[in-house]
């Protein structure tokens, strides 16, 4: 079995009752079904590796997010605190201080959009709770 070229297997044939040979209208045939069965699993090959690219690329994605949402918590979120706190309180206005606390809402909503929380908790909890936010159609129960 071949295709492009390329050796995918070997079909092993045994001894044809009753005369022992394969006539040519036989070879065709069988060979017509070996190069389908080439196509059909290159074809196999390739989606499965396909799928692994795909997976990779979600994985590599889902784990910049992640880094991205840490960076966020633990450095910027740190700092801008940092920075609060650096500030006496008898110079913090109330703009100041709404402002500080707009600017830290915003980036927790964004951390939390990068990488939701109830993810940690199962695959079940995540989607319930994506579906009371989402704006999208969908299914609103999910099974256990």
């Amino acid at each position: 079995m071949a295709n492009l070229r390329k050796l995918n297997g070997i079909w092993l044939m045994g001894r044809r009752d009753p005369d022992d040979y394969y006539s040519q209208q036989d070879i065709v045939l069988l060979r017509s079904v070996a190069n389908q069965t080439a196509v059909a699993l290159n074809n196999i090959a390739q989606a499965e590796r396909l799928r692994a690219l795909y997976q990779n690329d979600i994985d590599q994605r889902e784990a910049e997010r992640a880094s991205l949402a840490r960076e966020l918590h633990d450095n910027v979120l740190n700092r801008l605190s940092a920075l609060k706190n650096a500030v006496p309180e008898d110079v913090v206005s109330p703009t100041f201080d709404a402002r500080y606390n707009t600017l830290a809402d915003s980036l927790r909503h964004t951390i939390t959009g990068l990488r939701p929380a109830a993810l940690n908790y199962g695959l079940h909890l995540a989607l319930k709770t994506w579906s009371t936010v989402s704006t999208l159609p969908m299914i609103r129960t999910v099974p256990k």
